[in-house]
């Protein structure tokens, strides 16, 4: 897709592309070389490097996601909880000038 940026009616484009032949430093170089000689005359081609992705890096993330949100469920209930209890002790006798704190 195409991105706005830099000065008014600027355009910055990202382009991913299949290595031609094998896969590899040398192909990947081929392959962006062919594309700035098609480009030529019609826009500035920069290469960048996007790291290789270790094996299981995925799979740990979307792991950590997962515990992420049930920590998140269960802190938010517990607050919950506490929030209620707290109201239910202030409206029972507390008065309005309750505070809620530990070993009070």
């Amino acid at each position: 897709g195409a991105a706005r940026g830099g000065a008014m009616g600027d355009e910055y484009w990202l382009v991913a592309a299949k290595n031609e032949g094998a896969p590899g430093e040398e192909a990947a170089r081929a392959t962006f070389e062919a594309l700035r000689r098609e480009m030529s005359g019609l826009a500035d081609c920069h290469r960048f490097e996007i790291p290789e992705l270790r094996v299981g890096t995925l799979e740990k993330l979307m792991a950590a996601g997962d515990l992420l949100n049930k920590v998140d469920l269960n802190v938010e209930a517990a607050l919950r909880k506490i929030e209620r209890t707290f109201e239910e002790l202030k409206s029972g006798g507390l008065g309005e000038n309750a505070k809620l704190g530990v070993n009070q």
